[in-house]
């Protein structure tokens, strides 16, 4: 009786060892070395507080919107910012902040566009506007640079929503507008709405860095940390 058992040992050595290179293959495809996007690694900076701050403010000043209205009117704009429009003026200084009352506090204060996710229109009076404020992180530089926190910290403890009253129209009864431009080289600021006219309810998301500027090694280095570099294989 021939000895059966060899070749089939032989066919199985083979078929696991085509099968490794196989799954091998696959796992490659679409990889990558998931490197954190940041700038403090990507461009070597120092993690001190004027880096940081010029950080912020570049941030604050790069954000994108991009919505359609309930009546399918599609606004967009970059380097969005805010301002009271004076008639027939060109646009040129503006404001990368709200600033308003928030509910609950006394003294009115700004919240920077740096650490806004959206902002909802909740409603509007003659006067005045309610907005939601979805922030991340709610933190400032002197802070996140004291406590080093992980991805995890601010996520479960600078990641906040307000409400704050805002003025539609300044004292010179000057409508207050969400301006911005419609390219990277084009510096000219354009009305993209004025936010009487933009219906309750709307919920407007603040796009911009992959790259952020919390994002320090305390931060990319926790594995939870989203924004990672994909290169394809």
């Amino acid at each position: 009786m021939k000895n059966i058992f060899k070749p089939i040992c032989i066919l199985a050595l083979i078929t696991l060892y085509f099968c490794g290179l196989a799954s091998t293959v696959f796992a490659n495809v679409g990889g990558g070395s998931g490197k954190a996007a940041s700038p403090y690694i990507d461009g070597d900076l120092l993690e001190d507080s004027p880096t940081v701050n010029r950080l912020k403010a570049e941030e604050a000043a790069d954000k994108t919107v991009n919505f359609t209205t309930p009546e399918g009117k599609q606004i967009y704009g970059k380097h969005i910012g805010i301002v009271y429009l004076k008639p027939a003026s060109p646009i040129k200084a503006i404001e990368t902040a709200f600033y308003g009352t928030v509910i609950g506090e006394k003294v009115p204060r700004k919240i920077d566009f740096s650490i806004i996710s959206s902002v909802t229109i909740l409603s509007k009076d003659f006067k005045e506007m309610s907005i939601r404020l979805d922030m991340f992180p709610d933190i400032s530089v002197d802070e996140l640079l004291k406590i080093n926190p992980t991805y995890t910290d601010l996520k479960e403890k600078y990641t906040r929503t307000i409400t704050m009253r805002i003025p539609l129209w300044s004292e010179g009864k000057l409508p207050l507008a969400l301006v911005g431009t419609d390219s990277d080289s084009n510096l000219q600021y354009n009305i993209i709405a004025l936010f009487s006219e933009i219906p309750d309810g709307q919920k407007i998301e603040f796009l911009g860095f992959s790259s952020h500027w919390w994002a320090i090694r305390s931060v990319t280095n926790d594995l939870s940390y989203p924004h990672r570099k994909i290169y394809m294989k």
